[in-house]
Order: structure tokens, then sequence, then C-alpha cells
């Protein structure tokens, strides 16, 4: 039976029906699907602040139907801002050796990683004059809120208002700002784990601030501060596609534990 490529009558997961594909023959039986998320994160991945991430689960006779079909909304999606470098990607488990054949053979030149890197308490650095660390309040609904707020204008979509609740409960939580001159904000940090073993959850500097030594300024300061309650296991997930991300780990000496997902990358 032919197949046909359509999209659902209604929004889905609220995405919208036009970031939505099905595969379907021509007895209405679904071969397919995949969607489309557009994200803008200059923060995170400077070098191509268009990120759109896309999903596709489909039969072998279904597979490359969509997957042009992604590509070209992919591209559609990517015209809404076309002075900015764009990659359109998807997430494949570490072991998916036809899921990672299937897209290079397709075009996907990159095939970038998710990794836990083990990162070391390197000599913490001095904090300068004029310099302090503080801890971040978090005791009340909109202190949280504010915190999440701040995480996510800088990319960290990651920490919700849910997830930031479920970190809160972890015997080890360490939420500190790196502060200027009394009140400027630098950057903020969020640690969180138990026994000996912290996972750094997010971290941002201020951009007027990069590139000048003070995420390693606060990431050493709070890895100290946790060291002394008896952590010294310290880990992160970070994307081998973000030069910031990867710029971390080589200043804390971080080495790859494992891969937790390969994502292969088509540039735009």
């Amino acid at each position: 039976m032919e197949l046909r490529i359509m999209n659902p009558s209604a929004p889905w997961q609220n995405l919208p029906p036009e970031n939505v594909f099905l595969a379907v023959d021509s007895s209405g039986r679904q071969h397919g699907m995949s969607y489309l998320i557009y994200q803008h994160l200059p923060h995170l991945y400077p070098d191509r602040p268009v990120n759109i991430f896309f999903s596709l689960q489909a039969d072998d006779r279904a597979r490359a139907m969509l997957l042009g079909t992604v590509i070209g909304r992919g591209r559609a999606l990517r015209d809404n801002a076309p002075e900015e470098p764009a990659r359109l990607y998807t997430c494949l488990e570490p072991d998916d050796h036809s899921g990672r054949v299937f897209y290079s053979h397709s075009g996907f030149d990159h095939i970038d990683s998710e990794d836990i890197y083990q990162l070391k308490l390197v000599q913490p650095m001095q904090l300068p004059a004029g310099f302090e660390i503080r801890a971040i309040p978090l005791a009340t609904p909109m202190h949280q809120g504010a915190f999440v707020a701040r995480l996510q204008a800088n990319d960290m979509y990651q920490i919700s208002a849910s997830y930031l609740q479920v970190l809160l409960q972890s015997q080890h939580v360490c939420a500190v700002g790196l502060i200027n001159n009394g009140n400027q904000l630098v950057g903020e940090a969020l640690w969180s784990g138990i026994s000996d073993s912290c996972e750094l959850n997010a971290v941002y500097i201020a951009p007027q601030w990069r590139h000048q030594g003070c995420g390693r300024l606060l990431l050493t300061q709070c890895m100290m501060y946790l060291s002394q309650r008896g952590v010294y296991n310290f880990h992160a997930r970070l994307s081998s596609r973000s030069t910031p991300q990867m710029r971390l780990a080589a200043d804390l000496q971080g080495q790859t534990a494992r891969t937790m997902a390969l994502m292969p990358s088509l540039d735009m």
C-alpha cells in the first residue's frame, strides 16, 4: 500500500500540528511518527545558536520518507533566523549501530554525544578582591521560581520548577552565586547528590563575565565546599557539541566516564 505523510488534526503534546508528522497507508494504518522542537540556545551553543531537535520512530518502509519530511520542515524552521547557524539533530542509544549508519548515510555528518564526565577538584582559585560566594535563597516558591528563570534565561532549560523540587530533596545541595562588588551577579551553579558523589546540574556565567576564568572560580569554590562535607566524586552530563561545556571539562580535567546518548547532527 502507498504511504503518505500527514499532520495530525490538532496539537500533539503541546506541539503545533505542522511540526508533527505521521506516515500512514491507504488503510489508515500508521507506519511511523516524527516531531520537531525548535530551540534557540545561544549561550549553550554559541557556534550553532539554532538547534532543532527531532524524534523519528518508524518501520523500514516509512523511515526514509519521514526523514525527508523532517529535513524539509527543519529547513523551514531554520529560516526563522536565517542569519544564525543552525543544526538539526536527534538522539540515539549509544549502542544503536543501525541508527548511526542510517543517519550517516542520510548526510548527518556529525555524530555528537552526551557524556558523563568525571571532574577533578583542581587547586581552588582564590577569590579576587571584590568577589564573594553566596548561597542562593531557595526557601520559598518565589525564590525557587526566580532561580529557575535565571537558569533558563541562560539556556539551562533542563531545570524546571518541578525538577528543582526533586533536587532539593538530595542529601547534598549546593546552590551558590558568584557576586562582584556586593550586588552584581556574575554566575550561578547548582550541585546535588548523595553520600560521596555530586552532580553538576547547572551552571552559567553572565555574558559580560565570560572568558575570564569565572566559571572555574565558581565551580572550584563549590567543589571545595562539598569536599569538606565528604564529597570527592564529582561528575556532570555534558554535550560534546557545546564549546562552553567542553571548556568547563578541560578546566576541571574532566575524563569521559560513559556515553549516555549519540546525537547525529546536520548543520544548516
